[in-house]
């Protein structure tokens, strides 16, 4: 589901029509609700899925709360560009709205990456280190 919404909010941006003040207004509450659905989801590992890390890789534990942190700094960069775009004047809006694609695709890059790690990764280890009981703890959340 997430990566359905990040190709739909790359191509609202990369297609953004800056003098449309309705297609402003979408794509600043597409962003939004994607860095609230990200931030959900990470809200969700670290209450249910990192404790098992810690349990079983501390390690790996460690390096995804470091990477939860940073993603949390620049999604908040994000939103900035949101109502940077926002509230600009239309002679600027062009140049806000291409920062906002800009830091929008560099995150999404990165954003890949880490979900690729923790997929090829950390899954494996969970399902190695998890209880049945855990993991129907998990999938009911």
């Amino acid at each position: 589901m997430q990566r359905h919404i990040f190709g739909v909010t790359t191509t609202m941006l990369g297609s953004l029509d800056p003098e449309s003040d309705e297609a402003v207004a979408n794509a600043c509450v597409a962003v939004r609700g994607l860095v609230a659905l990200v931030l959900g989801h990470t809200r969700f590992e670290e209450t249910y899925i990192h404790p098992l890390f810690e349990a079983a890789a501390p390690d790996v534990a460690a390096f995804f709360d470091a990477q939860h942190i940073e993603f949390d700094h620049r999604f908040a960069r994000l939103e900035d560009r949101v109502a940077a775009l926002e509230s600009v004047e239309m002679v600027d809006r062009s140049t806000a709205a291409g920062d906002l694609y800009d830091e929008f695709v560099t995150i999404l890059a990165s954003y890949y990456e880490h979900m690729e790690l923790e997929e090829q990764r950390a899954a494996p280890i969970l399902q190695k280190n998890m209880t049945k009981r855990q993991s129907s703890t998990l999938n009911s959340h």
